[in-house]
């Protein structure tokens, strides 16, 4: 008798990831729709859903087994058998005919989806490249490629199972249509068709979330030793960071949302494997890979800021780029996020450690956020500043951010905040740079073109103004423009030209062209020494 019990778990393991792949399918095509709005599949409503799953199968093979027409699985002969052969209750019947269209539908819908972004990845770079023409910065596009990359890896996982699923219900399809054919095959076939076909659904989660998610082994490894063994956090906390191995990330972002209360630590991989760890202030936990931890009476700031400093002992390899986004707490807010800045800034001061990244981006709503994690990127390794505004009106002074080590190292800058008191002597040094700001004179533009002329590897410049009303003493300086163009010869080149463009609404554009690009008729003015 407890044979047909144990068919019936066994079955119940089979149908759930089965059901699952539904609704991670529902969320992959959610992700498509509206890729910053998951609170449909929020973690809550992901075990509801789960359970109402698990319902829903138990409830599907308890009928059968308690009717007339129970299944049992007979192991010596590796044959599903019913109490009335060779008839089958209804809902079994139902079940093993229609149960092949749930993965082959759903894989035929992934495949979709995936040539669908597929289609609509190069329009997406072509605009990015488009825009990165004006301000000559091909790294802009890493926040669009990190998203595609983690479509594609949901996309991967979920066309996975499927597939895994299509096995099993493929050979029952095969087996039922040509049964002759299949029990002339030798037994010793049969077994081997049978346990293959069992061993695709039992390997699915090791394939997809251990052999695909290879930063997801690294980052449970280091999380599950920290929880579980303090006496090894100490080793690990003591060990010379040079003796650890490399976690290799490529891609690091940490986020303050204030509506939910949330940091959340999201991680990229050289593998384009992505990694969510989520620290909830409402429920004072820690989210990582479906495992919650509750922290009890511990501040989730420090804790948060702690495990980022654990894993960043891991991280030998440069980053590509290093992205804080920061919400508009006010000095009203009572809750402890509101600090994550400042408690950054203080962790790695009193550390002295420096994270190495090429890249550094920033989305703020104030200057005291920028400037408590401007300091945090290593000078020696970061190329490009990136400041987002979340606040259109928000104004920057740009004096301290000047006195940086890592403003001056940089070669790359891009603001879309208006900046105050730019110095023109601050923003000479970058090989690329696109900013906002009230004005500039005719003399700080004269100033610029001197110092670009000479610049062998300066390639763009963006100002965006407000107001500009020196056009007159422009063409005093430069002489008479070609359609609001001057162009200047390039030092130590024969086809390299310095042009500079004013336009109607107040956007400057330094940048540099071909000979033959020049505009027919344009004067083209030699190199002089300043």
């Amino acid at each position: 008798m407890i044979g047909r019990e144990f068919t019936m778990l066994g079955t119940l393991t089979y149908f759930i990831p089965m059901c699952v792949s539904v609704l991670m399918t529902m969320n992959r095509f959610f992700i498509l729709i509206r890729p910053t709005d998951q609170r449909v599949f929020g973690q809550k409503r992901i075990f509801f859903y789960c359970f109402l799953i698990l319902i829903l199968c138990f409830t599907l093979l308890i009928i059968p087994r308690l009717s007339y027409c129970p299944v049992n699985f007979l192991a010596s002969t590796l044959v599903f058998l019913t109490a009335c052969a060779p008839e089958r209750h209804p809902v079994t019947k139902f079940t093993n005919i229609n149960a092949i269209w749930v993965p082959t539908t759903l894989l035929f819908i992934n495949v979709i989806m995936m040539l669908y972004l597929k289609s609509i990845r190069y329009d997406i770079f072509s605009r990015i490249r488009q825009k990165s023409s004006v301000i000559s910065m091909s790294s802009s596009n890493s926040l669009a490629q990190s998203q595609i990359r983690r479509e594609h890896m949901l996309m991967r996982q979920t066309v996975a199972i499927t597939v895994g699923l299509s096995f099993y219900e493929v050979g029952s399809l095969l087996m039922r249509t040509f049964p002759d054919t299949y029990n002339s095959l030798p037994q010793e076939v049969r077994d081997l068709t049978f346990y293959f076909r069992l061993e695709t659904i039992c390997a699915i989660n090791f394939i997809v979330y251990y052999l695909g998610s290879p930063s997801t082994r690294k980052m449970l490894k280091k999380l599950t030793l920290r929880q579980v063994c303090r006496d090894f956090r100490n080793f690990i906390d003591d060990l010379n960071d040079s003796k650890l191995p490399d976690s290799k990330f490529t891609k690091i972002e940490i986020i303050s949302e204030k509506n939910e209360n949330k940091i959340l630590f999201d991680f990229l991989d050289t593998e384009d494997s992505f990694n969510r760890i989520e620290y909830s202030g409402m429920e004072n936990s820690r989210s990582f890979n479906k495992k919650i931890i509750n922290l009890e009476n511990s501040n989730i700031v420090d804790v948060a800021i702690r495990d980022l400093e654990l894993i960043l002992k891991f991280q030998k390899s440069f980053l590509e780029c290093l992205s804080f986004s920061f919400s508009d707490f006010s000095t009203e807010d009572d809750s402890s996020i509101r600090n994550l800045p400042t408690k950054l800034y203080n962790m790695f001061h009193v550390t002295g450690r420096k994270i190495k990244t090429k890249k550094f981006t920033v989305k703020a709503h104030h200057q005291f956020q920028i400037m408590s994690v401007l300091p945090l990127a290593d000078p020696g390794t970061l190329e490009f500043i990136d400041l987002y505004s979340l606040d259109d009106d928000m104004e920057v002074e740009i004096d301290e951010i000047a006195k940086t080590e890592q403003w001056k190292k940089a070669k790359i800058f891009r603001s879309e905040f208006h900046l105050l008191n730019a110095n023109v002597e601050d923003i000479c040094h970058f090989s690329s740079c696109a900013l906002k700001t009230s004005s500039i004179t005719a003399r700080d533009l004269d100033f610029l073109k001197k110092t670009y002329i000479s610049f062998s590897t300066f390639e763009i410049s963006y100002f965006e103004l407000k107001n500009f009303n020196e056009n007159d003493e422009i063409s005093n300086l430069w002489g008479p423009a070609s359609e609001s163009q001057w162009y200047f010869r390039m030092k130590d080149s024969e086809d390299k030209i310095l042009r500079i463009v004013i336009r109607q609404d107040y956007d400057i554009q330094f940048d540099i062209v071909k000979k033959s690009e020049v505009r027919n008729g344009a004067i083209v003015h030699n190199y002089r020494e300043n």
